[in-house]
C-alpha cells in the first residue's frame, strides 16, 4: 500500500511525511499549519487531536490571529486519478471560538472548483465528523480543503484524520454472475444500476446510449423536466443549477455531472409555511410478471430543517396521497450528498408515479431530486386513468374506555399515565408495545428504519434468511422466529444503516437497556447503539460468532436525571470491502430493566447456596464465574469446600481454562444508588492457590471510569481469607469481582459470602491504615513523622500499592524522608498501651526500597525510649516488594504496661522510604525467625511472583489417585500438615524449561551459617532444586549455586545441609526448575538457619539444566521485512537479489512463507531463475566485522526448491583474499533449512552471499533471518566438528588418533576436498589419514549414553571412503558395554566413490553403552576415511532404503555428477494440468508429499534425466525393492530402477526394472529384486526418470520400501469379486473394498461381524491377534492376573471374575518389551471416528499403553498413557478421524524397568466411523451432495475434512477464501509481538 501512502489519507502522526502529501497554497499569512497541544490563542482551537485524543496528536488548523479578515487558506491533496461514483471524504473538524469563520471541502479536476462541502460559525469545542460527498471524477482531481477567517483571533478551525472512502474503482473480476453486467473494464455491476446515470463501472460502459436505448423513460433535467409534469392545484417544483437560494440546505451542483453547472430539480423550504409541492410522471401499464419495473432516483436532503419526501403510486385519477398508495419516504436531514434509491413498481393496473414533499416551515430545508430512470419493464401507457370511486363510510363502535383513559389491545381500559413507564399494566402488555422494548414478533413496535445509502433495517424471519442473516430469532429459537437485520439496499454510499427508537419514557437510576445481537462473518463492521443526547453509548466491531449474544448498556449511569424525549439508535457499519459482504448484524429482545423510576437498589449480601443472588455474570467476559459445590475445582488447586459451611456453593473461575493474557471473568452487581459520604462497607471470603493464578479485583464501575477497590495478584495460599474495606461513590454505580489471566494459567480463584453493609467497616486488628492509625502515633520524640500514603501519591521508591488491598488508592503508614530529612534521623511510631501479662506476636507487612534506605526496627518501650528492648530489625534495601515480618513481645518483669514502636532511620539519600502495613498482635509466642514449617503462611521467604514461570504454593497432601506430592508433610507427619511444593505435572507446556524461585529475606550483614531443610523430589526425572545465594544488588548482583538435586528421589522425605558464605548483602534462594507434563512433585519443609557449620554437610552435585543462549544484535541480523538492513548489493554482479513475499513466488519454487513470520505476508530475499541465464550470479555483501580469538557464528535461513537449482555460495572477505565457506547446490527440499556457519580465525571480515542462477523457470534460491554471534554456534544435537569434537573423545589405547581436518587431505587422489556440513574446504570433519598406519586403528568414542527402550534409538553419520587405487580400508561402528568391545553395529570396507554416503544404524542396549567409530587402515597410504555429521537421534531407525517423504528425502539422495536436474519435493497437484498426481499415496490427501521430476520446457530439450540414489548396500545384500509411481500425462517419459557399482562410471549400471508413458492418473504399485553381487563392489540402488518431449510429462514416486533379504513375491493381483458373501442373503458377493469398512452391506450386518468393531472378549478376540515378537504379549485372561498387587480382579464388561480381557503379564519379557495387539484390516473410516476402550493399569511400575493406526510406512500414534492409573478400569478415547483405503489398528504395552506392573484392556468400540449413505438427492440448500452422492451439511464443505468419504466436498475450494492448513506456512495469520507467548507451526508431537 506504499504507493497510497500520501495521496489524500491522513492523520498527521508521521513525522517523516507530516502532512501526507497536502501542501498549503495560502496567499498570505494566514495559512494551514500542523500543530499539537492547542492553538496560540485562548478560548478557541483544539486543545487535543482527534487521532489520539491527547495533547501528543497532531492535527491541521488555522491560527485565526494571523491574516485579516476574509483571508482564505487552503491547501491541497496530491493529484489523484479519478474517484468513484461512491467515493466521499471522512473527516474529522474542530470549528471552535467566537468568530469561527468557515470551512469547505472542494474538488479541483479540469482546471474546475466544485464546492462539496461547507460548514460555518462556532460548532462547540468538540471535533465533529463530516461527509463530503466526492462522487465519480473521470479525470485527474484533487481534494481542496478551504478556511476563511473571520472578524477577530478567536477562529481557529483544524482537521484530522482525513479519509477518501470507497474511491477505488470496482475490482475487476475474472466472470460475473448472472444478475450481474459485465463491464468494457471486467468489473461486475448489478443490473439493476444500469443505465441510472452513474458510471458504477468506472469506464462508464454501463451507460453507454447503445446499452440504455430501451430506457425509454429517463431524465437527468438538464435540458427541462422530460415527461414530469406539476398538478395545476399544486406548488411547483423548480429545476436549478448551483445552489439553492437558501443557505445551510440544498445541493451545491447535480449529481449527473456533479458540476455547479448541472441541473436538478428541487422543492424549496419556506419560511412559516409547510406547503406541499407535487410533481407527477407520465403513466405507465402494469408490469408484466416476467420484467421488473424499478424507478431508480437520486435525492439530496442537507439542513437541519428537512421535511419529508414521499413516493406514491396511484392508480386512479385524482387520488389522494395517503399512506396506503405510499411506497417510499423519507425525513430529517440525510447529510450534504446525494443518495441513491431504486424502488420496485408492482402495481395490477395502470399506474403514476407521484413526488410530493412536505416543508416544516423552517428555511433551512430544500430537498432536491436528479436522475430519475424507469428500467425497460416499466412501460408507456396512452389512455387516462379511471376516475376515483369513493365509498360509503362503515359506522364505528363508540369508544368503550374514557378520554383519560387508554385501552388495551384485550379492550382492558387503564389510566392514561401508566402508558410507556417500562410496566405491563395492560395484561398483554400493548400499553408497552410502541416505547421501546421489541421482540419483532408481531411486528417492529416502534422502530424505524432510516438509513440511507447501501445498507437499511429490515424485520427478517430466520426462515427466510437462505443465505443471510441468523436462521433462528434469540426469542423463539426457531427458523419462524422474527428479529431486525441490516440488509442491502439500493442506496450509493457504504454508510451506515440506522434504525430508530419511538420516544422512550423517562426512567429511573437504575435502568438497563439490554439486547441480544448477532454478528458473524468475515466483512461483519460494526454495531453501536446511539442516543439522541450525546451520541455512541454502546458499540462492538468483528465477527462473534454464528450465534446470538447479549448486551447490557446502564442507561440510568449515564443519564441520571432520566431525560425525556429521549431516542435511541441501533447503527450497523459493515466492514467496507471490495468484495462481496459476508457479514450478518442483527438485533432482537430489546428490553429495558429496572427502568421505572420506582425501582429500588437491590440487596448485596449473597452466600450463592441459592443461586447469584442479586449478581449477574457479565456476557462481556472472556469466560464465566462458575457456582458450584465441587470439592476440587481444579487437581487440588481449588477450595475443598465452601466458606459457609464446608460443602456448599461459591464461585470459582478455573485458571486452567482462561486461554490467553489478561482474559477476564466478571461478576457484576446491579446499578446502584450513590453511597453517604462516609461510604459503605464491602466484605467477602476468597480463595487463590494454584502456580500462576492470575489476579483477583474489586472494583467499583461508574461511567467511563473504573476504580479499583481491592487487588490480588498470584496465590494467596490454599485457605479462604477474609477481605474488608470501605467505598463510596458520589453517583450511580456498579461493582464488579473480576479475575484475570497472566501470560499461562494454573489454578483457581474463588469467592464466597459477599456481605455489602450501609455503614463503613469497623476494622480495628489487623491495622491497614485506610481510615486513620488505628490508635497509633507519632511519639513526640522523633524527628521526621510517619504519615498515611497511598500508591498513588507516594514518595521516591515508596510502595506502589498498598498491601491490604493491592492497589494504588489504598493506605499504608510511610516513613517518607524528606529533602530536609538528615541521615540517621527517626521516625518512631507507636502504639497504645498494652497489659503487660503474657506472650504476644506482632505480624505486620513491611516495605524497604532505595540505594540508602537505613533500616526498620520493632521495639519494646517501658516508659518512652529508655530502655528499650529490640524485638526486630532489619537494614537496608529489600527488593521493591511488601515482606512478611513478626516478632515475639515478651512480657516486661516488674512493669504493668508497655508499647510498641516501628522506628525507621532515615539513610543517607531521601530517595528511600520505608512503609508497614496490616498490623496485628495476637496471643502467643511467634514461630522462630530463623526455621519456617509453613503451617500458618510463607514466613518470610517469598515467591518470585510476576517474574517466575509459575510459582512456589503453600499446600497439604490431597487424597486424591492423581495427586503425586507427599503423603504426609514433615513437620506433622500427617497429612494435615504444610510445606512448599510444584507439582510438575501439571505446570507449563511440554518442553518448556520452567524455574520457579523461592527468595529469603535480603541479608545485610556477613552470615556464615547452615541451612537446614527437608526435600521431597518423586517421580519426574528432570526436575532438579538447587540452593543458590545472591550476591550484590542491581545489576552486579551475582547468583552462585551451593547445592544441587537433580531427578526422581523417591517417595520419601530426605534431609539436606548447606554451608552458607555470605557477604554484606546476599539473600538465599530455593531455585526449582524442571520439564513439565511429567508426573511428579518438588517439595520443601521444615527450612531452618542455623549460624553454627553444618555437620556433614551434603556436596554439590554439578548437575545443570541449560536455557538456550541469546545473543545482542549485530550489524548483520536482517530479517527483511522493511529493507536490507545494512547489506548491500555488488555493483559488478549481473543482476540483484529481491525482497519477495511468499504469494509472489512462482507456484514450485520459491518458498511459500517467509521463516521470519511464517506467513505469505513475512518478507525475504530471493534468485528467481525465471528471468536469468544459466550461472549468471548475484552478491548481498555485509558490512565488516572484527572477530577476536573465539570467533564467531554465521547463521542464516535458506529456501531452494526447484527442479533445476544453481548454486548458493557464502563467502568470508578479508583484506587478502576471499574463501568459500559454505555452499549448497540443488533442491533442498520443501521447508526453511538453517545453516550455522562456524569461522573460527580472528580479522576483520565481510561476508558475502553469493547466488548462481540456473536455465529453469522453475528454480529459486531464498534466503532469511540473517544473524551473527561471538562464539561457538549454539548447542544442537548434530556434531558438525565445527567447533571441536562436541562430546567425542580419543581412544587412548588405539594406534593412531582421528584428526580434525578441513579442506582436502595431504595425500592426492584419496580423501574429501570438502566437509559435508558446509560443503566447502572451510568446513571440518573428522579424518582418519592413511598415510603411515599401515594395518592400524583410530577410534573416536561417544559419551556414555543411557539404556534405551525396546525400540532402541538411531545412530546417523556421513562418511568419505575414496581413493583411485581401490585399496580402502574398513569404517566399523561397534557398541561398547562396561568399555569392553560388544557387538560390531555396522561395517564397511573398499572405495565408495568420492562423496559423502549417510549411514543409519540403529542401536539397543538393556544397559548403559557408549559407540566408537573405528577406522582401520589397510593397504595403501592413499586411503583416508572420514566422517562428518554425527547425529543420535531418541527414536528407531525407518527400515533401511525407506521413504515416504514425508520428512525430506530419507536416507536418499539426489545424485551430484552424472545427472542434469533433480527430483523434488512436492506436496498436491502439480502446476502442469493434465499431468503428474494431484494427492500423495501416503497419506492420499494434498497435504501428503511425494518425489516428483517435473517436465518444463529446458528439462525436456534434450530427454534429460534425474537420478534418485538409495544408502550404500553391500555386494553380498539382496532384497525387494517396493514403491508406488505416478505416471500421468500425454508427454510421459521413463522411469528407470538401476543397481549401479560404487565407483562405476554413470553407463555401467544393471537396469532392473521400467515403465514409459501415460498410465493414468492413478498410483501404481511397482517392484523389483535386487540382486547380491557375489562380493564384488557394494551399490546402488537408482530410480531414474527421464523427461519426455512434451510438457505434460511430470512423474512421481512415493512409499519405498526395501525388504532385504527377500525375494519379491508376485505382484498383487486384483482381488476376486467376492472377497465375502452374505450367508443371509443367499449368498450376496461382497468385494473386498466393503468389508469391514464400518458400513454393513449384508442386511445383517455380516460382512462387519469379525471386524473388532465392539469387542468384549468375551467370546474371543474378535480378529484381533498378538503380534509381538517375544515373551511379553497380549493374553486373553478372565479374574486376577497372577501377580499381587497389579493388574484386575474382574472385567470391565461384567464386573466379575468370570468375565474376560486382554492383558500383558508383565513378568515376561526384558527391560522396555513392547507387545503389540493388531486389528484385523479395516477400511476408510469417517473424520468423525473414535476408537474406544477400557484400559487397567493398576501396580507400582506400570509401563505405558499406547494406540496407534498403521497405513502403510504410517504409524501415527493416536493414545498414550503411562504410570499407575489406580485399581480402576478407566475409559480410553483414541480419536482416529478420516483414514482412507485399508488400515489396522494396534495396542502396544511397553514394559518398565520393574516387573510389577500389568496393563489390562477391554470393552473396545468403534464410534462414529461410518460414513453416510448415498442419497437420489440433498436439501436444496442446506446441504452438498457429494461426487458419491453422499449428502452433507455445506457448512462441513471445504473445512478440510473429507466429509464425503470421495474428497467431492474439499475439491474446488476458492484459494482466495481465508483458509489455513498450516501445512506450509501461517497463511495469512501473523504472530501479535505484543503477545507474550508466540503461535509456533509444529508438526508431529509437541
Amino acid at each position: 500500500g506504499s504507493d497510497e501512502q500520501n495521496c489524500a489519507d491522513c492523520d498527521f502522526e508521521n513525522d517523516a511525511y507530516p502532512t501526507c502529501g497536502y501542501v498549503d497554497q495560502s496567499q498570505g499569512s494566514f495559512k494551514w499549519s500542523r500543530g499539537r497541544n492547542g492553538t496560540e490563542s485562548s478560548n478557541t482551537g483544539p486543545s487535543v487531536d482527534h487521532t489520539k485524543g491527547t495533547e501528543e496528536g497532531y492535527y491541521l488548523y488555522v491560527d485565526a490571529s494571523r491574516g485579516i479578515i476574509f483571508d482564505w487558506a487552503t491547501v491541497a491533496s496530491a493529484e489523484l486519478q479519478h474517484a468513484s461514483a461512491a467515493c466521499y471524504l471522512d473527516f474529522w473538524y474542530h470549528m471552535y471560538g467566537a468568530d469561527i469563520g468557515d470551512l469547505r471541502v472542494t474538488i479541483r479536476s479540469n482546471n474546475r472548483d466544485t464546492m462539496v462541502w461547507e460548514m460555518s460559525g462556532n460548532q462547540g469545542n468538540q471535533w465533529t465528523q463530516g461527509f463530503a460527498d466526492i462522487g465519480r471524477v473521470a479525470s485527474p482531481l484533487q481534494v481542496l480543503i478551504q478556511a476563511r477567517r473571520s472578524y477577530s483571533i478567536y477562529g481557529d478551525i483544524a482537521i484530522d484524520d482525513l479519509q477518501m472512502t470507497s474511491c477505488n474503482l470496482p475490482i475487476v473480476q475474472p466472470e460475473c454472475r448472472e444478475d450481474e453486467y459485465t463491464c468494457t473494464r471486467r468489473s461486475c455491476v448489478p443490473q439493476d444500476r444500469l443505465c441510472d446515470f452513474n458510471d458504477d463501472c468506472g469506464d462508464d460502459s454501463d451507460e453507454t446510449s447503445r446499452l440504455c436505448y430501451t430506457y425509454t423513460s429517463r431524465c437527468s433535467f438538464e435540458s427541462g423536466f422530460c415527461d414530469w409534469s406539476h398538478p395545476s392545484t399544486t406548488s411547483r417544483w423548480e429545476r436549478r443549477s448551483g445552489s439553492t437560494p437558501n443557505s445551510k440546505t440544498g445541493p451545491s451542483r447535480d449529481h449527473t455531472t456533479g458540476l455547479s453547472t448541472g441541473y436538478y430539480i428541487y422543492s424549496q423550504a419556506s419560511y412559516f409555511s409547510v406547503m406541499k409541492r407535487v410533481i407527477q410522471s407520465r403513466m405507465f401499464i402494469a408490469p408484466d410478471s416476467q420484467k421488473e419495473c424499478r424507478m431508480r432516483f437520486f435525492y439530496h436532503m442537507y439542513g437541519r430543517d428537512i421535511g419529508t419526501l414521499s413516493i406514491y403510486v396511484r392508480s386512479m385519477m385524482s387520488e389522494s396521497l395517503t399512506p396506503s398508495n405510499r411506497i417510499w419516504t423519507k425525513s430529517s436531514n440525510q447529510g450534504n450528498k446525494w443518495e441513491r434509491d431504486s424502488l420496485l413498481l408492482n402495481n395490477s393496473f395502470p399506474f403514476q408515479v407521484v413526488l410530493e414533499t412536505v416543508g416544516t416551515g423552517r428555511l433551512e430545508g430544500d430537498i432536491a431530486v436528479d436522475d430519475i430512470s424507469f428500467t425497460p419493464g416499466c412501460q408507456h401507457y396512452e389512455g387516462t386513468l379511471p376516475p376515483l370511486t369513493t365509498n360509503t363510510p362503515i359506522p364505528t363502535s363508540p369508544r368503550p374506555c374514557r378520554p383519560s383513559e387508554f385501552q388495551c389491545a384485550s379492550g382492558q381500559c387503564i389510566p392514561a399515565e401508566l402508558v410507556c413507564n417500562f410496566r405491563k399494566e395492560c395484561s398483554d402488555g400493548s400499553d408497552e408495545s410502541q416505547c421501546g422494548p421489541c421482540d419483532f414478533e408481531s411486528g417492529e413496535c416502534g422502530y424505524t428504519d432510516i438509513s440511507s445509502g447501501r445498507y437499511r433495517w429490515t424485520r427478517h424471519q430466520g426462515r427466510a434468511s437462505h443465505w443471510s442473516g441468523p436462521s433462528v430469532d434469540h426469542t423463539t429459537g426457531t427458523p419462524d422466529g422474527w428479529y431486525a437485520y441490516v440488509s442491502g439496499a439500493n442506496g450509493e454510499y457504504f454508510v451506515s444503516a440506522v434504525y430508530k427508537s419511538p420516544m422512550l419514557p423517562k426512567f429511573g437510576r437504575l435502568c438497563q437497556l439490554r439486547f441480544w445481537y448477532y454478528m458473524d462473518g468475515i466483512t461483519t463492521g460494526t454495531l453501536y447503539v446511539d442516543s439522541s443526547i450525546n451520541g455512541s453509548i454502546w458499540y462492538t466491531t468483528g465477527a462473534r460468532g454464528a450465534r446470538w449474544n447479549e448486551a447490557v448498556v446502564s442507561l440510568g449511569e449515564m443519564f441520571p436525571e432520566g431525560p425525556q424525549n429521549f431516542t435511541i439508535s441501533f447503527i450497523a457499519l459493515p466492514s467496507r470491502t471490495d468484495l462481496p459482504s459476508t457479514g450478518d448484524i442483527a438485533v432482537d429482545d430489546i428490553d429495558f430493566i429496572e427502568c421505572n423510576i420506582n425501582d429500588h437498589a437491590p440487596d448485596l449480601n449473597c452466600d450463592f447456596e441459592d443461586g447469584l443472588c442479586q449478581w449477574a455474570l457479565d456476557p462481556q467476559a472472556d469466560y464465566p464465574w462458575e457456582r458450584t459445590n465441587a470439592s476440587s475445582a481444579n487437581r487440588g488447586k481449588g477450595p475443598r469446600g465452601d466458606h459457609t459451611t464446608g460443602s456448599g456453593y461459591y464461585m470459582n473461575v478455573d485458571m486452567n481454562r482462561i486461554s490467553g493474557f489478561l482474559k477476564r471473568s466478571i461478576l457484576l452487581s446491579p446499578v446502584l444508588q450513590p453511597t453517604p459520604s462516609d461510604g459503605h462497607c464491602f466484605s467477602f471470603w476468597f480463595h487463590m492457590y494454584g502456580p500462576r493464578v492470575g489476579r483477583v479485583s474489586v472494583n467499583m464501575l461508574s461511567g467511563t471510569k473504573k476504580t479499583q477497590l481491592f487487588v490480588r495478584d498470584f496465590s494467596q495460599g490454599n485457605r479462604w481469607i477474609q477481605r474488608k474495606f470501605n467505598f463510596n461513590s458520589s453517583s450511580t454505580y456498579q461493582l464488579s469481582i473480576e479475575t484475570r489471566g497472566s501470560t499461562s494459567n494454573e489454578g483457581d480463584v474463588a469467592i464466597d459470602d459477599i456481605e455489602v453493609l450501609d455503614r463503613p467497616c469497623l476494622i480495628n486488628n489487623p491495622c491497614d491504615f485506610e481510615k486513620d492509625f488505628c490508635g497509633w502515633s507519632n511519639s513526640q520524640e522523633a524527628e521526621f513523622q510517619w504519615k498515611r500514603s497511598s500508591g498513588g501519591f507516594r514518595a521516591n521508591n515508596g510502595p506502589k500499592v498498598d498491601h491490604t488491598t493491592g492497589t494504588e488508592d489504598a493506605y499504608f503508614a510511610l516513613a517518607s524522608a524528606t529533602f530536609s530529612t538528615k541521615p540517621g534521623q527517626i521516625a518512631i511510631l507507636e502504639s497504645q498501651k498494652w497489659e503487660n501479662t503474657s506472650m504476644r506476636c506482632i505480624r505486620f507487612y513491611y516495605f524497604m526500597s532505595g540505594n540508602q534506605v537505613r533500616q526498620l526496627e520493632v521495639q519494646q518501650f517501658k516508659d518512652g525510649p529508655i530502655g528499650n528492648v529490640l524485638l526486630w530489625k532489619r537494614t537496608g534495601d529489600q527488593d521493591m516488594i511488601w515482606r512478611l515480618g513478626y516478632a515475639t513481645v515478651p512480657p516486661i518483669p516488674n512493669e504493668n504496661k508497655y508499647t510498641i514502636a516501628f522506628v525507621a532511620t532515615a539513610g543517607t539519600s531521601y530517595a528511600s522510604d520505608i512503609a508497614i502495613d496490616d498490623v496485628s498482635l495476637a496471643d502467643g509466642e511467634c514461630e522462630p525467625q530463623d526455621f519456617c514449617d509453613f503451617e500458618r503462611d510463607m514466613c518470610n521467604w517469598s515467591a518470585n511472583e510476576g517474574t517466575d514461570d509459575y510459582t512456589w504454593l503453600r499446600d497439604r497432601p490431597i487424597s486424591e489417585e492423581w495427586y503425586q506430592g507427599p503423603k504426609v508433610d514433615h513437620t506433622t507427619g500427617t497429612s494435615s500438615g504444610y510445606y512448599a511444593f510444584i507439582d510438575t505435572s501439571v505446570l507449563g507446556q511440554s518442553g518448556e524449561l520452567i524455574t520457579s524461585r523461592l527468595h529469603s529475606e535480603r541479608k545485610t550483614y556477613n552470615q556464615n551459617g547452615c541451612l537446614i531443610f527437608w526435600y521431597h523430589m518423586q517421580g519426574n526425572e528432570t526436575s532438579k532444586v538447587e540452593i543458590k545465594i545472591n550476591e550484590g544488588s542491581g545489576n552486579s548482583a551475582v547468583n552462585r549455586t551451593l547445592w544441587s538435586m537433580q531427578g526422581n528421589q523417591g517417595d520419601e522425605w530426605k534431609n539436606a545441609k548447606v554451608q552458607i558464605f555470605g557477604n554484606e548483602n546476599h539473600m538465599i534462594i530455593f531455585e526449582a526448575s524442571y520439564y513439565p507434563r511429567q508426573k511428579g512433585d518438588i517439595a520443601i519443609d521444615d527450612v531452618e538457619y542455623s549460624y553454627r557449620p553444618c555437620d556433614g554437610t551434603t556436596t554439590l552435585i554439578p548437575t545443570t539444566i541449560t536455557l538456550p543462549p541469546t545473543y545482542p544484535p549485530t550489524i548483520f541480523d536482517c530479517d527483511f521485512e522493511e529493507d536490507f538492513c545494512n547489506w548491500d548489493h555488488d555493483i559488478t554482479a549481473d543482476f540483484r537479489w529481491l525482497r519477495r513475499q511468499g504469494q509472489q513466488t512462482v507456484i514450485g519454487t520459491g518458498p511459500k512463507f517467509d521463516h521470519t513470520t511464517g506467513s505469505a505476508l513475512g518478507t525475504f530475499i530471493i534468485i528467481d531463475d525465471a528471468s536469468h541465464t544459466q550461472n549468471k550470479v548475484t552478491r548481498l555483501i555485509s558490512k565488516t566485522y572484527s572477530s577476536g580469538s573465539e570467533g564467531f557464528c554465521f547463521k542464516f535461513w535458506y529456501h531452494m526448491l526447484g527442479s533445476s537449482i544453481n548454486k548458493l555460495n557464502v563467502l568470508l572477505k578479508s583484506s587478502t583474499n576471499t574463501t568459500v565457506v559454505y555452499t549448497r547446490k540443488g533442491s533442498q527440499g520443501l521447508d526453511w533449512s538453517e545453516a550455522l556457519v562456524q569461522i573460527d580465525r580472528p580479522g576483520t571480515f565481510m561476508m558475502i552471499f553469493e547466488g548462481f542462477a540456473s536455465d529453469n523457470i522453475y528454480g529459486a534460491i531464498a534466503l532469511d533471518d540473517v544473524s551473527l554471534n561471538p562464539g561457538a554456534c549454539p548447542n544442537h544435537e548434530l556434531c558438525d566438528f565445527e567447533h571441536g569434537l562436541c562430546d567425542f573423545t580419543q581412544e587412548i589405547m588405539d594406534e593412531f588418533d582421528w584428526v580434525r581436518h578441513s579442506g582436502p587431505t595431504n595425500t592426492p587422489n584419496t580423501g574429501p576436498s570438502v566437509d559435508h556440513t558446509y560443503g566447502t574446504a572451510e568446513g571440518h570433519y573428522m579424518l582418519a589419514e592413511g598415510y603411515g598406519h599401515y594395518l592400524e586403528s583410530a577410534r573416536l568414542n561417544s559419551p556414555v549414553l543411557q539404556q534405551t527402550n525396546n525400540n532402541g534409538m538411531c545412530l546417523q553419520f556421513w562418511y568419505h571412503m575414496y581413493s583411485t587405487t581401490g585399496f580402502m580400508g574398513v569404517l566399523k561402528v561397534i557398541k561398547l558395554v562396561n568399555d569392553y568391545v560388544g557387538e560390531d553395529l555396522w561395517t564397511i570396507q573398499g572405495n565408495q566413490g568420492d562423496e559423502w554416503q549417510v549411514v543409519q544404524l540403529p542401536i539397543v542396549s538393556a544397559t548403559s553403552f557408549r559407540y566408537t567409530i573405528q577406522a582401520t587402515i589397510r593397504n595403501s597410504a592413499d586411503s583416508d576415511i572420514a566422517i562428518d555429521d554425527v547425529l543420535l537421534l531418541n527414536e528407531p531407525c525407518p527400515p533401511r532404503a525407506t521413504c515416504d517423504f514425508e520428512s525430506q528425502l530419507c536416507s536418499w539422495k539426489n545424485e551430484e555428477a552424472y545427472d542434469d536436474f533433480d527430483w523434488q519435493l512436492w506436496r498436491g497437484p502439480t502446476v502442469t494440468e493434465n499431468s503428474g498426481p494431484s494427492v500423495d499415496k501416503t497419506i492420499g490427501t494434498e497435504f501428503g508429499t511425494y518425489s516428483l521430476i517435473k517436465a518444463d520446457e529446458r528439462i525436456r530439450r534434450n530427454e534429460r534425466r534425474a537420478w534418485l540414489k538409495s544408502i550404500v548396500f553391500s555386494s553380498n545384500e539382496f532384497g525387494c525393492l517396493k514403491f508406488y509411481h505416478h505416471m500421468y500425462g500425454s508427454d510421459i517419459g521413463t522411469l528407470t530402477v538401476y543397481q549401479w557399482l560404487i565407483g562405476a562410471n554413470s553407463t555401467d549400471k544393471k537396469q532392473l526394472w521400467q515403465q514409459s508413458g501415460n498410465k493414468g492418473d492413478v498410483w501404481i504399485f511397482g517392484q523389483t529384486n535386487i540382486p547380491s553381487l557375489n562380493d564384488q563392489r557394494d551399490y546402488q540402488i537408482i530410480i531414474e526418470g527421464t523427461a519426455g518431449k512434451g510438457p505434460k510429462g511430470d512423474m512421481a514416486i512415493d512409499d519405498i520400501v526395501f525388504v532385504g533379504q527377500e525375494v519379491c513375491g508376485e505382484d498383487p493381483t486384483p482381488p476376486p469379486p467376492c472377497f465375502f458373501r452374505c450367508t443371509s442373503e443367499n449368498n450376496k458377493c461382497i468385494e473386498r473394498e466393503k468389508v469391514c469398512n464400518f458400513q454393513k452391506d449384508c442386511k445383517d450386518g455380516e460382512d462387519e461381524s469379525l471386524c473388532g468393531y465392539n469387542c468384549d472378549f468375551e467370546v474371543g478376540e474378535c480378529g484381533y491377534n498378538d503380534t509381538s515378537s517375544r515373551s511379553f504379549k497380549w493374553v486373553r485372561s478372565r479374574g486376577a492376573t497372577p501377580q499381587e498387587n497389579t493388574g484386575p480382579s474382574v472385567d470391565h464388561t461384567t464386573g466379575t471374575a468370570e468375565g474376560y480381557y486382554v492383558y500383558v503379564d508383565s513378568r515376561n519379557g526384558n527391560l522396555f518389551s513392547i507387545a503389540l495387539y493388531t486389528s484385523t484390516v479395516l477400511r476408510s473410516s469417517a473424520p468423525s471416528c473414535q476408537l474406544r476402550f477400557w484400559y487397567h493399569m493398576y501396580g507400582r511400575n506400570v509401563g505405558t499403553l499406547g494406540v496407534k493406526y498403521k497405513k502403510g510406512t504410517l504409524e501415527p500414534k493416536i493414545f498414550r498413557m503411562n504410570s499407575d492409573q489406580g485399581n480402576v478400569w478407566r475409559q480410553g478415547i483414541a480419536v482416529l478421524g478420516r483414514v482412507k483405503d485399508e488400515f489396522q489398528v494396534e495396542f502396544t504395552g511397553e514394559k518398565n524397568i520393574f516387573a510389577h506392573g500389568d496393563i489390562a484392556v477391554d470393552d473396545i468400540t468403534f464410534v462414529d466411523c461410518e460414513y453416510p449413505r448415498p442419497s437420489p438427492s440433498c436439501h436444496s440448500t442446506k446441504d452438498f451432495q457429494c461426487s458419491n452422492k453422499v449428502c452433507v451439511n455445506r457448512d462441513r464443505v471445504c473445512d478440510f475434512e473429507d466429509d464425503c468419504g470421495d474428497y467431492s466436498d474439499e475439491a474446488s475450494c476458492p484459494t482466495e477464501q481465508s483458509r489455513c492448513s498450516f501445512e506450509e506456512s501461517l497463511c495469512d495469520w501473523s504472530r501479535n509481538p505484543t503477545g507474550g507467548l508466540t503461535w509456533t507451526r509444529q508438526s508431529g508431537p509437541v
